[in-house]
Parts: C-alpha cells; sequence; structure tokens
C-alpha cells in the first residue's frame, strides 16, 4: 500500500483511538491517510462533452424496496446527475435482507451485474475467498477513485483486502458497535417497572411482555448472543473470520481466538435462551423470519430492539413521529465496559468478478463520497420537501406525507451512513448521547480489528463447521428441551468437523500477526 507496513501499522493505534459517529453510531466525519494535500473533489471538474454512448451500470443493494417514500426519486435524481458528470447511470435492484443465499445464487450463476453491497456480517470474506469478487487493484484506485483513496486510513485498505489483494470499497470512518437495547417505555408505566439498566432488568421486562402482551413477542431472539453471551463475557468478535469465533478484548498483548460453543459461558447461554424461550418471550417462527429487527420493533410485533447504538437511536427517532404514546427508550447494560471500534468493513461495495465497467464503478463511488449535493440527497431527500437548509445545516420537515417521505429502505448502506461529511446539526434521541459519550470513554486497543484470516489451507474444515453450526440453530434459540446435551454434542460435531485444526491454524496466523504488530 501507500506506506511501508511498518509505518501503516503505527496509524492502527491512532485509528482506533479516534472515535467518531457515524454508522453505528449516528455521526461521523472520515479519518485522513496522512497526504499532504487533498485531490480536487471530483464534483468540480466542469463535465466534459463526449460521443460516447451512456453507460448503464447494474446495482444489487442490501434490503426490501421500501413501498412508500421518495425511493423511484432519489435513484432517478441521482442519475440525471451521472449522467451529467460520469455519462452513466445506475439500474439497482433490491435484494430483501435475509437474502444471503440468494446473493450466493446470483455468483454461481455468473449473473449479469456490476456491484454491490457488502460487509464484513453479511457475505464479504466469503465471497472475496471465492472468487465473487473483482480484485480492486492499487492502480484502479489512484486512477478512478484519487479522492478515496487519499481519504481513507491504509487500515481500512487492509482490513478489505484477502491475501493481501483488495476486494472491497469500505466504509469511509472508523465506528463503535456496540449493541444497545431500546424499548417501550408505555409497558414499563403500565407494569408499574422503572426504567432499565441491567440484563437482569430487561430480562424481568422481556418476561412480563410476555406475560401481559398477547400478540406481541417480547424479543427477537437474532441478537441476543450480544448481550447475553459476548458482552456479557468480554469477548470480542474480528470482521475477518466467520461468526461464531471470538477473543477476550481484554487479552489485547496476547489474543487468542476461541469457538465460544467450546466454552462454559455459552452452557449458560444456551440454557438463559431456553427458559426465555419456554416463558415465551419468542416464538419458534422467530428462527425463520426475515424481516429486519428494527422493522419488527416498528411494526409493533416486539417489544424489544436489541442493535448497535446508532440504528436503535435513528429508530426510536423515526418511530416516535408515528408512536409517541410508545414513549420508547434506550440503555446500554453494560455502561462502562470496554468497547472495541467496528472494522471499516461493516458496509461497503464490491465489484463483480465479471463486470466489464469496474473503471466506472469506482468513479461513481468516488463520485457519491466527494459530491456534497449527492451526499445529501441520499441521506436526506430533496431540499424543500424533506429538509431545509438553516445556518449551513439539514433540518428535516416534520408532517411530510408518506410518499415524500425519504426513504431508501436501508438507506445507511448507499452512501454508508455518513459519507465523510455532514450536514445535519445532531439531535439525538433522549438518551443517546450519555450513552455513546460512554462507549468512546471505554474505546481500547483492538488488534485484531486489522486481523482478517486465510482459510484457504483449512477451507474444507471451515465449511465442515458452518454446516454444524447451521444445524444447530435451534439450540441458539432455545428451542431445544435438552440443552446440555444438545451442547455436548454441538462440540463433538465440531471436533469432528475439523475444529482442532482451524484453531490451530488461527493460533499460528494470530502469532504471526502480533508479531509484527506496532513494530
Amino acid at each position: 500500500m501507500k506506506q511501508p507496513m511498518k509505518k501503516w501499522l503505527s496509524v492502527i493505534a491512532l485509528v482506533l483511538a479516534a472515535s467518531t459517529a457515524t454508522a453505528c453510531s449516528s455521526t461521523g466525519t472520515s479519518s485522513g491517510s496522512g497526504t499532504a494535500s487533498k485531490p480536487e473533489s471530483s464534483s468540480s471538474a466542469p463535465a466534459g462533452e463526449t460521443t460516447e454512448e451512456p453507460v448503464t451500470l447494474k446495482y444489487i443493494n442490501y434490503g426490501a424496496k421500501p413501498e412508500t417514500g421518495d425511493c423511484d426519486r432519489v435513484w432517478e435524481k441521482l442519475n440525471e446527475m451521472l449522467l451529467e458528470n460520469l455519462n452513466c447511470t445506475i439500474n439497482v435492484e433490491y435484494l430483501g435482507s435475509g437474502d444471503e443465499a440468494q446473493m450466493k445464487l446470483k455468483f454461481a450463476g455468473n449473473e449479469d451485474f456490476d456491484f454491490c453491497y457488502t460487509a464484513n456480517w453479511w457475505g464479504f470474506y466469503e465471497n472475496a475467498q471465492s472468487n465473487a469478487f473483482l480484485e480492486i487493484t492499487e492502480e484502479m484506485l489512484k486512477e478512478n477513485m484519487p479522492y478515496t483513496y487519499n481519504q481513507l486510513p491504509d487500515i481500512a485498505w487492509r482490513q478489505s483486502s484477502v491475501a493481501g489483494k483488495i476486494y472491497m470499497v469500505p466504509h469511509p470512518a472508523s465506528t463503535i458497535c456496540n449493541f444497545v437495547v431500546g424499548y417501550r417505555g408505555d409497558f414499563l408505566a403500565k407494569y408499574g417497572m422503572s426504567d432499565l439498566k441491567t440484563l437482569d432488568d430487561l430480562t424481568a421486562y422481556m418476561v412480563k411482555v410476555a406475560e401481559n402482551e398477547p400478540g406481541i413477542i417480547a424479543a427477537s431472539v437474532k441478537n441476543m448472543a450480544d448481550l447475553y453471551l459476548n458482552y456479557k463475557s468480554g469477548w470480542c468478535w474480528n470482521s475477518g473470520q466467520a461468526a461464531g469465533w471470538n477473543y477476550k478484548l481484554s487479552d489485547s498483548e496476547n489474543p487468542e481466538m476461541f469457538f465460544t460453543v467450546m466454552k462454559d459461558e455459552y452452557l449458560d447461554y444456551a440454557k438463559t435462551m431456553r427458559e426465555l424461550y419456554e416463558k415465551g418471550c419468542w416464538t419458534s417462527d422467530m428462527i425463520n423470519d426475515t424481516t429486519t429487527v428494527w422493522d419488527q420493533f416498528a411494526n409493533g410485533t416486539t417489544a424489544t430492539l436489541i442493535h448497535n447504538a446508532g440504528t436503535v437511536e435513528s429508530k426510536c427517532r423515526e418511530i416516535t413521529i408515528e408512536h409517541p404514546d410508545w414513549d420508547l427508550k434506550m440503555f446500554n447494560p453494560y455502561a462502562g465496559a470496554n468497547v472495541s471500534e467496528a472494522a471499516y468493513t461493516i458496509d461497503g461495495w464490491a465489484l463483480n468478478r465479471s463486470t466489464k465497467q469496474a473503471d466506472k464503478v469506482l468513479q461513481v463511488i468516488d463520485y457519491i463520497y466527494d459530491t456534497e449535493d449527492v451526499q445529501k440527497l441520499l441521506m436526506y431527500g430533496f431540499e424543500g420537501d424533506n429538509y431545509v437548509v438553516e445556518d449551513g445545516y439539514v433540518v428535516p420537515l416534520d408532517g411530510v406525507s408518506a410518499d415524500k417521505q425519504h426513504n431508501l429502505g436501508c438507506n445507511w448502506n448507499m452512501p454508508n451512513w455518513h459519507i465523510t461529511k455532514t450536514f445535519m446539526k445532531q439531535v439525538s434521541y433522549e438518551g443517546y448521547d450519555e450513552i455513546y459519550a460512554d462507549m468512546k470513554a471505554h474505546v481500547m486497543e483492538n488488534p485484531l480489528q486489522a486481523f482478517v484470516f486465510n482459510n484457504s489451507d483449512v477451507i474444507t474444515e471451515v465449511a465442515n463447521i458452518a454446516a454444524v453450526v447451521s444445524a444447530n440453530n435451534a439450540l441458539n434459540y432455545g428451542m431445544v428441551e435438552d440443552v446440555e446435551g444438545a451442547v455436548e454434542k454441538f462440540r463433538a460435531d465440531l471436533k469432528d468437523a475439523g475444529y482442532d485444526t482451524v484453531k490451530a491454524e488461527y493460533d499460528r496466523q494470530i502469532a504471526e500477526f502480533m508479531s509484527t504488530y506496532k513494530k
């Protein structure tokens, strides 16, 4: 990359110490890469005349297309701007949030599209290792997206790489993504309960909902492991490997990767999930429900939202407009605990390996990252319809009709939350500022956020382990009667699948990585 190995490694500590509040925390700016001068903005150059036919790029977007709002109008306006400035347009296909399998089929069938949303939690490393994505060379970055290339620090590009090759244009800012809890204050009042402060408080609240609110599910089980296992145990998930492999954040000097199921803490977690399931906190239907946890909370299906702080904050603000009587609240059951900044790969774009328009795709992304009007359009909608500008800040309008409300579906992925500039004067939902300030004050250095596991020598074992995990979903959701017996079998099956071999490879690669870290 631009800097030698020792130099980029020395940047890690600075990056991890400089927390910004983007994606997962609602606001922020990107940190620079250390270049002396910023390149000229791509948006400042006048549109050149061309006789070439306009190019149409096909983009696969994460999330279901919204049924209301200004979605089509936003894309149409963006295409007008792209046509004028880059002689191209984008044809957008929405892919449901639960359709990872469908995305894999698109790659397997060599479907004709140019780029797609990707993330470390949504198949990035797996797809990159399976040759689904096109390598993005340093030359391609310099030539086609100079602003983005120089804006992002080297660690961002490192995290976007597999086996030394870049396969993603990543999220443009460091983030804090620890999960917190949003819940119904009207139910607290109804049950005579005080504001929730601890995990035990949350458990009691969910049981009360299960007992007293027929037709409402206490909580989605999908994110329970984060609160009831990982954070409780002080474990941290690295973006460069499959879910289930964790390490202790406190072991930053000598980190050891392990599979959570092999730990005693997992057995305790599985027993807790069983207890909550038996008390009716969720139903067996949840295991196959592809509705996002925030949509479940917004439509009243669930009484609890467990997600990153930024998502909980923004959803509480949005839902309160329609349901002020719900008196939504939010809290962090692990206030004061050490946290880790998320990897830059939490959101990003990848190029399809078969695209014939790689340069143009990169130019489009750079244009989006570096053009204020585009960022305002994608993040806030249309001036006059969705917002006004006061004292240089975007101010959302109240009372906007449903057909004109700004809604791109999962609009945080296009363009990856707040890109590199922030225009809105932040008015956070009650409780969020305190939660985020506490997290920011407890950011801990996490060297393994820059570590990417190379599974090429254990690819069969990794696939076998994934199959074992998939077969045990019911256990994770509390839907198995004999918890101890199921956990024992789970562990034995992991051993048979090649756990020890993969663990040894993790140990070897981490030792090699740590030997050069900050040297």
